[in-house]
């Protein structure tokens, strides 16, 4: 085991398609074909590619209060957490999360999928 890698971590486990589709879902385990892997990982690159020009789209068109929102967002924070993070309610990081979801999709338009 690598002491790097948590216990609870995600591990990426390739199986044949036909072992796979014979285990019951109540075991916990998450399937998928191999159309659908492909998929994931195009959509993965597209994602690794695209977000470096959303940030800065963002950077530009965003207000520093909304920019530093979408940046605890995108660092895994939370509503509630970037409520408390930055001394708001989670009314106000919910109408900063609207505003800055409406304005990334006007200016990021012709970077869809």
């Amino acid at each position: 085991m690598n002491p790097e890698i948590p216990d609870w971590c995600f591990k990426e486990v390739l199986y044949p398609e036909e072992v796979l589709s014979r285990l019951p879902e109540e075991r916990g385990l998450w399937y998928e074909s191999p159309e659908e892997r492909e998929e994931r990982w195009r959509r993965e690159e597209w994602k690794e590619r695209v977000l470096p020009e959303v940030l800065r789209i963002a950077k530009r068109r965003l207000t520093p209060s909304q920019y530093r929102v979408l940046s605890l967002f995108l660092s895994g924070k939370s509503q509630r957490e970037i409520s408390l993070i930055l001394g708001l309610s989670r009314n106000t990081i919910r109408a900063y999360w609207l505003i800055l979801l409406r304005k990334l999709k006007k200016y990021t338009a012709h970077l869809a999928y």
